[in-house]
């Protein structure tokens, strides 16, 4: 990828040279640029930064490459070679040229005339700092730094180890240094030319030794080398709980930041006061960022040592394509570890009552077969200073893969005071016959305790369906009338019965009413179906009905014949049939009349 961004940027310094008409190679037109250079001078504590005079064969460079000449603002600009310079020389040239302009080493200083006086009897110093960097020229930037790297502070070789005040702060020390120590030399940044880059530096704590949570009172951080242009610079410490995962795998939650202004120092432990809680079962996660220095000058490296610790070191540093927290070792550096403290105090203890019901669930099932879901509602009680926590549940005892939560809830599960949850409990039997286990579960409650148990009992067993009568015999049924009678399905079996759909008759029999289908019956239950027969003409009539339940499959059988009416007289014959009966009637009455004269 380099090698390719090389190549892109020669062919468009080559296009814009020739397009000037220059006869300059690539190399050659760059030659004179990287002659620019840019530095830094301090001069009784007071910072002189500035870019080295343009000269006309520079000048004209830019204008073939189409780019702006870099600028200064500061009314001191103080360019100089590397090398060493005595205070002697500087206050000679001074006084020969007082208004400011003179030549050192081939390299032009300009002073203002205001300035003079106040150096001309003190001390001075010079540092090098950088050289402006011809690919940034390429890309139209005035930039006067070349790109950031992981290195030491310059001119921090030595590897004394300088001892770090052991501090007397707030509340208790929570440390994974062995030592306090800061060692020279032993730490690194994201920087160029010792002016960093973004870099932030963080330490994980497990907060074990504190089961009620933890309250902050202050963050410790060593410091190797803080230099600022102006004697300071913004340092920003950060305070997370993190959850979910050994840091950085997990959720981190910030809960307190401080923005500091650190003066330059070396080789000492610097102390923030801060507030914060964490909360119990979760890890504080300290971290100290230092923003981007390069624009404004400033040096920070962070204090560490080589001696043991207990957990790793980590830095963040998107410039050096360091773009999450990775472990000092992880990236060339395993000795260095990073001083980084914290100060506090156990958490008071929180008031988290809550309640559970039932505490004893009882399922039947078939075997293989889950039921519906019952309830354990859990409720935290009015009053309590925290949530109740919810953290895991687990099924225990002799048949615990019987019992499942459906659906399965995410945990941890929240429950704020004056409300409640519900866990869905199902039984799927894995045989015939008693079956029992427990739910499990813990939180982080104080009344009646951070865990609790429920008591699971189960029936495994097989339905039976018995259907009575299994054949509804309607008999005889005169044509164009009705008949209704009805049959009750039961369940013999030892699991609860499931009667998923019955069949419908077909005419001449009629559904008059359904109190099975679709009904789960419990052992010695039962359920009537109505059925009517009406037939339309003679004969036999019947008709078969599936009916489908868990228990297999099973069938009812109507049957009935219909029978024709008794036939009725036509008018003239019934007319007839009455006067023969008045005539005989008539006769008779007579006979017996005239007997009874003759025994007169």
């Amino acid at each position: 990828m380099i090698c390719f961004l090389a190549l892109v940027l020669h062919r468009v310094t080559r296009k814009r040279l020739r397009a000037a008409g220059s006869m300059l190679s690539v190399p050659r037109a760059l030659a004179v640029l990287q002659r620019i250079q840019r530095r830094h001078v301090q001069i009784q504590q007071e910072p002189v930064t500035g870019t080295s005079r343009i000269t006309t064969e520079q000048r004209d460079r830019f204008k073939a490459l189409a780019l702006t000449p870099p600028t200064d603002s500061n009314p001191f600009v103080v360019a100089f070679l590397p090398g060493q310079h005595q205070c002697n020389q500087w206050r000679t040239l001074l006084t020969a040229e007082l208004d400011g302009s003179f030549l050192l080493d081939e390299i032009l200083v300009t002073l203002r005339r205001s300035f003079v006086s106040s150096i001309l009897a003190t001390e001075c110093s010079m540092k090098n700092v950088w050289i402006l960097a011809s690919a940034g020229l390429l890309f139209g930037f005035a930039v006067t730094s070349s790109a950031a790297t992981l290195s030491v502070a310059a001119g921090s070789g030595s590897t004394t180890t300088m001892p770090g005040p052991s501090g007397t702060g707030c509340g208790t020390l929570v440390t994974q240094s062995t030592s306090q120590a800061i060692t020279l030399g032993n730490s690194v940044s994201c920087n160029t030319g010792g002016l960093h880059a973004d870099n932030a530096y963080s330490r994980s704590f497990s907060m074990g030794a504190f089961p009620t949570g933890f309250d902050l009172c202050a963050v410790e951080f060593g410091i190797e080398q803080a230099v600022g242009a102006g004697g300071a610079q913004p340092v920003t410490v950060n305070i997370f709980s993190h959850t979910g995962g050994v840091y950085p795998v997990g959720t981190t939650t910030l809960v307190s930041t401080q923005a500091v202004s650190v003066a330059d120092q070396a080789a000492t432990i610097f102390s923030v006061p801060m507030t914060g809680t964490i909360p119990a079962g979760a890890q504080l996660v300290v971290e100290v960022f230092t923003p981007d220095g390069q624009t404004t000058n400033n040096s920070f490296f962070i204090g560490s040592n080589a001696a043991g610790q207990s957990g790793p070191s980590f830095i963040e540093a998107a410039s050096c394509g360091i773009t999450t927290p990775t472990d000092t070792a992880a990236i060339g550096f395993p000795n260095m570890h990073i001083v980084l403290n914290a100060r506090g105090s156990a958490a008071a203890g929180a008031t988290i009552a809550y309640t559970v019901a039932p505490t004893t669930l009882t399922f039947s099932g078939a075997v293989g077969v889950a039921t519906a879901p019952q309830n354990v509602n859990v409720a935290a009680t009015a009053g309590n200073t925290a949530d109740l926590s919810i953290t895991s549940c687990t099924f225990g005892g002799t048949n615990a893969t019987d019992f499942a939560l459906s659906p399965a809830p995410m945990f941890p599960i929240t429950v704020p005071t004056s409300t409640n949850v519900d866990l869905p409990v199902t039984f799927t039997a894995g045989a015939a016959g008693a079956r029992s286990a427990t739910l499990d579960c813990v939180t982080n409650g104080t009344d009646p305790g951070p865990n609790f148990s429920v008591v699971l009992n189960g029936t495994g067993g097989t339905p039976t369906l018995a259907i009575t009568p299994g054949t509804v015999a309607f008999g005889n049924v005169q044509v164009g009338q009705a008949a209704n009678l009805s049959t009750v399905l039961s369940n013999a079996g030892t699991a609860d019965l499931t009667i998923t759909a019955i069949a419908a008759p077909t005419a001449p029999f009629a559904l008059v009413t359904d109190g099975c289908t679709g009904q789960a019956l419990i052992p010695t239950g039962n359920c009537t179906m109505t059925y009517s027969f009406a037939p339309a003409a003679a004969g036999f009539a019947t008709t078969t009905l599936a009916v489908t339940s868990n228990a297999g499959a099973a069938s009812i059988v109507l049957e009935g014949t219909g029978a024709n009416p008794r036939p009725v007289p036509s008018a003239g014959k019934l007319a007839l049939l009455t006067l023969l009966l008045s005539l005989f009637g008539f006769a008779y009455l007579r006979l017996r009349s005239a007997g009874s004269s003759g025994h007169s």
